[in-house]
């Protein structure tokens, strides 16, 4: 799942970083604009009410305007930096999906690791249980002691604790993990982590 890279191409982050590289392939654009001469055509016609009267049509003037820098140098450095910053962009945007794909990959080591300890602890739970009833029968036969079953029932009850605190962990862990990912939705991960922060 960490590999998949549609979660990473969702995420916020990385939508931020290609809406900056798309601005700056537009301010790219327009520094290489610049570097282009222009040619402006422009008409004019004067009309005044003596030419008006006399029928005369003398009064227009065209005029073509040409301009073509000779110095390039601040243009050429606006659209150099343009272009160093698109490369800083795409070389940031890359170590931020290396860096996703990295955390993604150590909430899955730490889920795994809660599942090998739930299996520990499970284990652990039933040996108890099986150590606690073997205390009672010896107890209800006369053979035991009550401070004996006392000891094998609270000893279950803590392993019971455990098992359970490390289950709510793991689930909290793959919420959070879930939640890195915006795979979950948003209204339940806020009671959850509200929950968690009462406790």
């Amino acid at each position: 799942m960490c590999e998949d890279s549609k979660w990473i191409e969702r995420h916020p982050k990385i939508l931020m970083l290609d809406v900056k590289l798309e601005l700056n392939e537009l301010l790219n654009r327009m520094a290489t604009n610049e570097l282009m001469p222009r040619l402006d055509l422009n008409a004019k016609l004067e009309l005044d009410t003596l030419s008006l009267n006399e029928g005369s049509s003398n009064n227009y003037f065209i005029g073509l305007d040409g301009e073509s820098s000779i110095l390039l140098r601040k243009g050429r450095g606006i659209s150099n930096m343009a272009k160093a910053n698109q490369r800083a962009l795409q070389a940031k945007r890359g170590v931020q999906g290396r860096e996703l794909r990295q955390k993604c990959r150590a909430a899955y080591q730490v889920l795994s690791g809660y599942e090998d300890a739930t299996g520990f602890l499970s284990s652990r739970v039933s040996a108890m249980t099986r150590l606690t009833e073997a205390a009672q029968s010896e107890f209800a036969v006369g053979a035991g002691d009550l401070i004996d079953v006392n000891v094998r029932e609270s000893k279950e009850i803590k392993a019971r604790i455990e098992y359970i605190e490390n289950l709510g962990a793991a689930h909290i862990n793959a919420v959070r993990l879930f939640a890195m990912m915006r795979l979950a939705p948003k209204s339940y991960l806020d009671a959850l982590f509200a929950s968690e922060l009462s406790n």
